[in-house]
């Protein structure tokens, strides 16, 4: 709380009744002068820290990160990330919250404790789990672009250690373990070119 009334002590044009978050949500654009203003000390501070001249050594600075006040536009989409707790308010705010065998309502901690549960019912986890395939573990974790999705996974330390070792996945090669050779081509004018072959007929495959 004495950090709270410090910062609006300092805060130019600060909403009357001291709701920054809500003032910021509702009137974004009447908010910048303000977080323009506190982005401008903040950053002055940092240029009078670097001096060495300005503080003694003996005195304990606090450590204050800087804020963008206007997002940098780029072309690259941002992925988002889902876990547990992004899956939890995503349920909620589509007015389809998560609840418990007998119907209940449950909180965040509930759902986290019971991921496994609740990403099957938004996930098709059986697809989930055939794409993984024996040596992998869903981690319930998945990046999303909007375009592509990401499903990340746990792999067993014994498995990885085995992939680094060249010579078994040479041998595994000769032995026909593998069906599919690609060939990926990350070019200028695609994302990204991937040729399947099948070994056994050298022919190329799309399915």
């Amino acid at each position: 709380m004495r950090n709270r009334t410090r910062l609006l002590d300092w805060v130019l044009s600060g909403p009357i009744d001291d709701d920054i978050l809500g003032d910021t949500k509702q009137n974004w654009f009447q908010s910048l002068p303000m977080w323009l203003y506190m982005q401008s000390y903040i950053s002055n501070y940092h240029d009078r820290v670097q001096d060495p001249n300005n503080y003694p050594d003996e005195i304990e600075l606090p450590v204050i990160k800087n804020l963008s006040v206007i997002p940098i536009c780029g072309h690259m989409r941002k992925p988002v990330h889902i876990d547990a707790d992004v899956l939890y308010r995503m349920m909620s705010e589509t007015k389809n919250p998560a609840r418990d065998e007998f119907g209940r309502v449950v909180n965040v901690g509930y759902v986290t404790s019971r991921k496994e549960h609740y990403f099957n019912e938004i996930f098709n986890m059986a697809k989930i789990d055939r794409v993984l395939k024996g040596n992998k573990k869903f981690h319930h974790y998945v990046l999303c672009d909007g375009v592509s999705v990401s499903i990340l996974y746990k792999v067993p330390k014994a498995t990885i250690d085995e992939l680094v070792n060249n010579d078994l996945v040479k041998q595994q090669y000769y032995d026909g373990h593998f069906v599919y050779e690609l060939g990926i081509d990350p070019g200028m004018k695609t994302w990204n070119a991937t040729v399947r072959r099948h070994i056994d007929s050298n022919k190329e495959v799309c399915s």
